[in-house]
């Protein structure tokens, strides 16, 4: 049996995809004004924009729906339904004495934000009265950050050919017969 040998030339492609990155905050100052609010109803932070698309943060005091009252419901929203996104993101809360923010969601795979699912975020994200004991709420006020990575689009080079060496024919003999 011959010996396999690999070909002499080398072509090369690559996708780099590319991202724009940016850190979203909503910073809620009156958060007490907001606890009387019913499960379903939402504070929106102002519009940011990442990538060439719209995002705000919605925040549930009292949880997105009948089942989650009692708890925070926090996410990420594509307002800009033109197109479609593709985002990975961070959740932090801002600890109000020591000035640093703690990542609590690290979402690290890139979620798509569509007309149909343009929200992604967590329904029971804390129970209201642990949050409203922790050192993320001070003086009435509660930082939200979400660290948000936009997939911008994956561009494929062309080939190219990395090196090209001629390999003149064996002249050995084939041991293997």
């Amino acid at each position: 049996m011959a010996a396999s040998r690999r070909p002499g030339k080398k072509m090369v492609s690559r996708c780099n995809p590319q991202t724009e990155r940016s850190t979203l905050v909503f910073d809620i100052a009156g958060y007490s004004l907001l606890t009387g609010l019913d499960a379903g109803k939402f504070v929106r932070s102002a519009i940011f924009s990442v990538g060439g698309h719209d995002w705000c943060i919605r925040f549930y005091p009292n949880g997105d729906a009948e089942e989650s009252k009692g708890y925070v419901s926090v996410y990420l929203e594509l307002i800009s339904l033109t197109a479609d996104a593709s985002a990975c993101y961070d959740l932090r809360l801002l600890n109000q004495t020591t000035g640093h923010s703690k990542i609590f969601i690290n979402q690290k795979n890139p979620l798509p934000f569509t007309s149909a699912s343009p929200a992604w975020g967590v329904q029971k994200f804390k129970k209201r009265s642990e949050l409203e004991a922790s050192l993320h709420i001070k003086d009435d006020r509660l930082v939200i950050e979400y660290d948000i990575t936009v997939v911008l689009g994956t561009p494929v080079s062309t080939s190219e050919t990395m090196c090209q060496i001629e390999i003149p024919p064996s002249d050995l003999p084939d041991v293997g017969q």
